[in-house]
């Protein structure tokens, strides 16, 4: 039977991803990948309304070698701990089953993170965590 989760509970003004989505297949590509892209996710609105959110969390410039050679990265973590505005993208119930389906129900969700790459910094590659397989448990990003 195929596995699929709806977004009832999403605001449907906070973004444009399918109401309903192939659970399944999209495990199947996170586990095979290490990543996956579900387009529509995120609408235009969605990002403005977030980026409005964010200019009163507090953030750090983070200088890396091998991600942020430039220091021209800015983070900010724990942001749901920080504002409210994006609890309803971190609980929605079509993220969480695609997360818990590549975790096996192993998913405990403690940290959201902001990353904003300036102009002038390297630009990054999609990339998987360093680890070599077999990775421990992981969290989402």
């Amino acid at each position: 039977m195929k596995r699929t989760a709806r977004r009832d509970t999403y605001p449907p003004a906070a973004g444009a991803m399918p109401a309903e989505v192939d659970v399944d297949e999209l495990v199947r590509r996170l586990d095979a990948e290490g990543w996956v892209i579900v387009p529509g996710w995120i609408d235009a609105d969605e990002v403005a309304r977030q980026r409005a959110a964010m200019e009163s969390v507090p953030v750090l410039r983070q200088h890396s070698p091998s991600h942020a050679p430039h220091g021209l990265t800015v983070r900010a973590h724990n942001l749901l701990g920080k504002t409210r505005a994006c609890d309803h993208i971190a609980m929605d119930p079509r993220a969480l089953a695609v997360v818990g389906g590549h975790l096996r129900d192993s998913l405990r969700f403690s940290i959201c993170t902001l990353m904003d790459i300036l102009p002038g910094e390297a630009s990054q590659n999609f990339h998987q965590c360093a680890t070599p397989p077999p990775r421990p448990p992981a969290a989402g990003n």
